[in-house]
Order: C-alpha cells, then structure tokens, then sequence
C-alpha cells in the first residue's frame, strides 16, 4: 500500500495550488462566455435597431470569426508550447477587453467587423487551447476531474444570460460592451497573474504529489510524446479529429438554426426559448459525471459512447413536437456534448502526450472550425429544399452515430496514465 504520509497532499490538509489554477481558469471561462459569447445576441439586435443593418450582414461576423479561428488555432498552439499558457491567457483576455471598448464606439459596419475579429482573436489567444495546456500541465491522474471543472464554466455562465440581456436592455448596446469590455480587462487580466505554466514553477509536482512518495517517477517526468509531424502522420489523430469534429460540425448548425427549428415544429417563442435555455445548460449532465468518474474510465470507451449519446440526440431533436423526443434530445445531448468538450484535451494527452500538446491540439482544432463553418450553411442549404430542418437533424445524427466505430480502431493510448481504479488495484 501507498504511504498516506508520502503520497498526495490530501486538499482538506493544504490545498493543491492545482486546484487554484483550475478554479481561476474555469471562471475565467464562465465569464467570458457569459460577457462575450452570449451577449452577443444582444449586441447584434441593438446594432441594427441603431444602424438598419439586415440580419445577414450582422451574422456575416460569426462567419469572419470561424475562418479567423481555423488559421490562428495552429499558431496559437505553438505560442504556448514556446511562451507559456500565462502569457498567452493574460494577453488574449487583453486583446479581448479592448476589442470590446472599440466595439462600443462604432459607427459603421466594417468597423463592426474589424472589432468583432480583434475580440475573436483575443478568445482564440485565451480560451481553449491555452486552458486546456495549463490544467494538462497540472494534472496527471486527475486530469478529467481538473478538465471538467474547468469546463464546467461555460454552461454555467448560461444561467447568467437574463443578467446580460437586462443590462443591454437597461443601458442599451454601446454601454453594456463598453461595461463588458473594461470589466473582462478588470476582472482577467489580475486572475491570469496568478496562473503558472508548470506546477515545478512553484516548486511542486503534478496532481500534489510530495516529493519521495512512490506516485512522483510518473509525475515528475519530464513532459514526454509525439512531435507535430509524428502526430499528423499517425492515424489516430486523424480518427479523432475528423470523429470529434462532425459532432462539433452539427452543434454548431443546431445553434444557429435551433429557435426556427423549434418555431417550425409548433413551439411558441417562449417554448422554444425555455427548450433552449435548458438544453444550453444540459451539458451539465455530461459534464459533472464527467468530471467526478471520468479518471476511472478509459477515455476510448468514453469518447464512443459520448459520441453515440450525442447521435442520438441529434436524432430525437429532429421530432421537436413531441415533447417526450425533445426530453430525450436534451438528455441524450447532454451527456454526448458534456462528455466530449472536456475529452478532447483529455484524449489528445493520451494519444499524443504533453511533449508539443498545445502545437497539436491547436491543429486539431481545424477541422473542428472548419466543421462549426459549414454546418449552419448545411443545415440552411437543406431547409431551402426541403422546408424544414427534420431531415438535416436526421441525417446528421446518423453520420454521427456512423463514425463511433472508427473510433474503436484507435488502439491502446500510448501516453495515458495509469486511472484511478488501476493505481489502486496496484497498491
């Protein structure tokens, strides 16, 4: 048996400054999307009450925003691989907070457009890949409890969206980002000083481990796995990409496309935005499992069945008037989407270890970017032809369920850690 005495700082004893650097990280993620991502919904329905502009040419800036994304994500990776993940989190919520104060001076149109890609490239510099990097650093065996906290953030943030839209509403646009702006910079900008990239920068080791204990050989090695290129020649990054990313592809389309979905089908307003409102914090489901079981499962079977679940989802939310298919959708969606955000980084760090994790991750992401593109324009093409959005819904969660196999050819991870459940059966 493991010596209590000299393997892990119990938190009720001397809390891990792991767990520090996961809540400062989760918060940073809950009040950007609350502040940002949601409020952008208000901010573009004041903008063009205040300048005529059509909803096409207002939206157009999402479009701008993906496109950006799929060529910063690589280079955003290799930032933090050569600068650290501090650097890059305090810098991108700076870019962040002042392309929101410019956002709120606008007066025409490409104005709004080049401020809505400063503030892109300030989410792209601070949110995911840079995040993510950090906790993987901070953890080993506990790295899904770390992760899921971490992405616990943003649905949370989600119940905060009645407090955005009753500042907009009491302050109008200009106010409310030019508030939003200054408080992202207040708020960020000291809570990302007191990150650290390495636990060993402040003199401890992943997961808490005490030095001499029998869990330190495994995590105080030195950062260990595949370059770049290794990875980009190695078949499961591809699985994994192109699989996580057709999921991604129809959330993404179902955001954009998910109110008229519900309208079409019978819903009233307030019906299709309360099944929104729920859906949008269904992630819960996923997530908080996730988090506290998620070290004892491997992350194979895990992303499977996520992938399944979210499949499955996308299927019954094609029969949204029936309320016992919306129910199910937003169960089954839950638990798909909760699960995968949080794996991600998870089963990138057992395929591809922690050597160049940012580099890679970052280009992994692309394809997922490309897929948050094209989906709306998908799911829009098929409700031109065919006058409602079941179809689409369908066949996507077929091709979702379809590529679950795939992922049953990726073999044995080379670089996962031992979980939670193994350790102990050792011990």
């Amino acid at each position: 048996m493991l010596n209590r005495s000299t393997s892990q700082v119990r938190f009720w004893q001397r809390p891990f400054y792991g767990w520090y650097i996961v809540g400062i990280t989760s918060f940073l993620t809950m009040y950007l999307s609350t502040a940002v991502i949601y409020g952008y919904s208000f901010s573009f329905v004041g903008m063009r009450n205040t300048f005529g502009w059509s909803a096409t040419a207002t939206s157009a800036a999402f479009a701008f925003q993906r496109i950006q994304g799929a060529f910063i994500s690589p280079i955003t990776g290799m930032l933090v691989d050569r600068l650290g993940p501090r650097k890059m989190i305090t810098s991108g919520i700076t870019v962040t907070s002042a392309g929101l104060i410019l956002m709120s001076r606008i007066q025409n149109l490409w104005q709004f457009y080049l401020t809505a890609l400063v503030v892109a490239l300030g989410m792209s510099l601070a949110f995911n890949v840079p995040m993510s990097t950090l906790v993987v650093r901070w953890f080993k065996r506990n790295r899904s409890r770390a992760l899921g906290l971490l992405m616990i953030g943003p649905p949370i943030g989600g119940l905060f969206v009645p407090i955005v839209g009753a500042v907009y509403s009491a302050w109008g646009w200009r106010d409310a980002i030019l508030a939003f702006g200054i408080s992202t910079g207040a708020i960020g900008i000291p809570l990302s000083l007191l990150l650290y990239n390495t636990p060993q920068q402040k003199g401890l080791l992943p997961d808490g481990d005490v030095p001499g204990s029998d869990e330190e050989g495994s995590a105080g090695a030195a950062a260990v796995g595949m370059t770049v290129r290794e990875a980009l020649r190695s078949r499961a990054f591809w699985i994994l990409s192109i699989a996580l990313s057709i999921e991604g592809m129809a959330l993404n389309g179902a955001i954009v496309h998910q109110v008229q979905h519900l309208r079409n089908e019978g819903l009233s307003e307030g019906g299709a935005a309360t099944v929104v409102s729920v859906l949008a914090t269904s992630y819960l489901v996923g997530r908080i499992p996730f988090t506290l079981f998620g070290d004892r499962l491997p992350g194979q079977l895990l992303a499977v069945a996520a992938v399944v679940s979210a499949g499955l989802g996308f299927l019954l939310f094609g029969f949204p008037s029936h309320l016992w298919a919306v129910a199910l959708a937003i169960l089954f969606l839950g638990i798909g989407h909760g699960v995968i955000t949080p794996l991600r980084s998870i089963i990138g760090a057992d395929y591809f270890g922690t050597k160049a994790f940012a580099s890679i991750m970052g280009i992994f992401e692309v394809p997922f970017i490309i897929g948050a593109i094209f989906g709306p324009l998908i799911l829009g093409a098929v409700f031109d032809w065919r006058g409602d959005y079941t179809f689409a819904m369908v066949a996507i969660g077929l091709l979702i369920i379809a590529s679950a196999p795939f992922l049953l050819l990726l073999g044995k991870p080379k670089y996962a850690v031992p979980s939670k459940r193994l350790a102990k059966k050792r011990s």
